[in-house]
């Protein structure tokens, strides 16, 4: 998910200081640990903002990308993503007018989606995630475990300080669904759904880069 959040930031850090945008990761699972992960970036409330933005060559020293370039790059990231070994049904749509991207497949278990979820990233964050999993299921033990290992604050902080406050707006939504009840859950902030089949949490990306909150969770099912 970093290079995708990273392709958001890369967009938003030319927005104003009132831009906002928000990121929901949707991931249903199956009772053999197989499922569909489906992540949303929404820019829509900022399109006026970056529309403006779009015609200057840089900001803060950061070439603004054509929307020719964003489409390319994001294409760029799909045509990867469909060669991938267990990745399957891969489907993603942009809306370049109201800057939504979407972004879907289908994946055999939680250590192909942490495979892709490497391809994307740094040779350094990439044996991160070999080493410490930002997503794990114990069918066994019937839990669930979100990490996130990360380090945005070092991107950001290379933005004028003005221009962060845009992630005060900003909001990251995670949603998960499983084929039985939920039991427990450790992220305070989660909310479970009345079925208890779903959880969902909803932060703002501010308080995540300033590790005011966490998008980590651990959760137990039936």
């Amino acid at each position: 998910m970093k290079k995708f959040l990273l392709f958001v930031i890369g967009i938003c850090v030319v927005i104003s200081l009132t831009g906002c945008f928000e990121v929901v990761e949707e991931v249903s699972f199956n009772a053999d640990g197989s499922g569909t992960i489906n992540i949303t970036a929404n820019l829509s409330q900022s399109k006026s903002k970056i529309n403006a933005t779009l015609l200057l060559d840089s900001v803060n020293n950061q070439k603004v990308p054509t929307k020719d370039e964003i489409e390319n790059y994001f294409s760029d990231m799909v045509s990867r993503i469909k060669k991938m070994p267990g990745i399957k049904k891969v489907n993603s749509s942009i809306n370049i007018e109201e800057y939504i991207f979407t972004l879907s497949c289908d994946f055999d278990n939680v250590e192909t989606l942490n495979s892709v979820i490497a391809h994307f990233s740094s040779k350094r964050d990439a044996e991160m995630i070999k080493k410490y999993k930002h997503f794990a299921f114990d069918k066994a033990n019937k839990t669930f475990k979100r990490s996130y290992h990360y380090n945005l604050t070092d991107a950001v902080s290379k933005t004028e300080i003005e221009d962060r406050k845009l992630f005060d707006a900003a909001t990251i939504t995670t949603i998960y669904r499983f084929p039985t009840e939920i039991v427990s859950s450790t992220n305070s902030a989660a909310k479970i759904s009345k079925n208890k089949k779903a959880i969902m949490l909803r932060l703002t990306a501010a308080d995540v880069l300033k590790n005011n909150q966490s998008i980590k969770n651990t959760i137990k099912i039936n």
